[in-house]
């Protein structure tokens, strides 16, 4: 054999090594191909995560627009803040019944104390609490609603100030769950 003829043996090597390297190449082409399409699915899925999120934030911002302006126009009036904790206790228990939306409310006066506290998941005797120092009462008495962030628990808090002749004379405070199926009710 000479030298410009391989052997046998070699050219099965040769061709071997040949078949080696493309299925090599193939395979990392086959892998970069599915790292790719990885790359991809996941952006699709954080753009639709993304868009769920934004979809559920405006819906809670609405939950929260509409909940200020139906409780809004209970403690806006004169009736209100003219009534005894008995009378408030029963609108804003009616209030609580119809409302699936609404897990908590609570009445203070212009030093912070609670004089009505009713919810969901308090019992019949509520502890009534001094909310003087919290940001929502601080914030509603100063005569501007109050919209809390929403928590883990997918609640948050509204506090309205309670006016008589245009001067807060206290403070409704709300917690609703940020994603209830059903509306506030009047």
């Amino acid at each position: 054999m000479g030298m410009g003829t391989p052997s046998p043996g070699r050219k099965v090597r040769m061709r071997l090594g040949a078949v080696v390297v493309i299925l090599v190449a193939a395979g990392i082409a086959v892998g970069l191909a599915a790292r790719r399409q990885q790359q991809i699915l996941l952006r699709e899925r954080t753009l639709q995560e993304q868009k769920s999120a934004d979809a559920a934030s405006r819906k809670m911002r609405e939950q929260a627009l509409e909940a200020q302006r139906i409780l809004g126009s209970i403690v806006e009036g004169e009736e209100f803040s003219s009534m005894d904790a008995l009378k408030q206790e029963r609108l804003l228990a009616k209030l609580l019944r119809e409302s699936p939306a609404l897990l908590e409310l609570s009445v203070a006066d212009a030093d912070g104390r609670e004089n009505v506290r009713m919810g969901r998941n308090i019992g019949d005797a509520p502890e009534l609490r001094d909310l003087n120092l919290q940001a929502p009462f601080r914030k509603a008495m100063r005569g501007k609603p109050f919209v809390g962030a929403v928590y883990a628990a997918r609640v948050f808090t509204l506090a309205l100030p309670i006016l008589r002749t245009g001067k807060p004379k206290g403070v409704l405070l709300a917690v609703l769950a940020a994603e209830a199926e059903a509306p506030l009710k009047l």
